[in-house]
């Protein structure tokens, strides 16, 4: 029988790693599939610097790019507290709040790991659709 797992998004910033908060602060951010967290984090990009009618400074572009997000995968099976005891390795995470400072992201929340720990359960980078479409002429 295959073993399910909650698929998570890390930051990596140059503040910290850190693995996504859902916004009411009340649980972590988990997707089924890997897709599923590309995808929104795919999303996030699009609704904020890609809209045809919005200007895109080249600024928030790159704060976007260089969090170098990727997504990890853990047993489903774990509670909350054990997914952030494994990606923090540690038995007493650190559970304060942080809110990203990047421009790129200072909607989200999330709680610090430990990069190097979050890299061992490593799935897949993220990697926008088009991330050249700043320089591309307008149709």
């Amino acid at each position: 029988m295959k073993t399910k797992h909650n698929y998570f998004i890390i930051f990596d910033t140059s503040e910290g790693a850190y693995l996504c908060l859902n916004p009411d602060n009340k649980g972590l951010l988990t997707y089924s599939t890997p897709k599923q967290a590309c995808d929104a984090f795919e999303l996030g990009y699009k609704e904020r610097y890609q809209q045809p009618s919005s200007t895109c400074s080249t600024s928030a572009t790159l704060h976007w790019l260089n969090l170098q997000p990727f997504v990890v995968a853990l047993s489903a099976s774990l509670s909350p507290m054990e997914v952030l005891k494994a990606l923090s390795n540690s038995d007493i995470p650190d559970l304060k709040v942080y809110s990203l400072s990047s421009a790129a992201v200072r909607h989200v929340k999330g709680a610090k790991v430990d990069l190097e720990t979050c890299r061992h359960y490593e799935v897949s980078k993220v990697e926008l659709t088009n991330s050249k479409w700043w320089q591309e002429e307008p149709t």
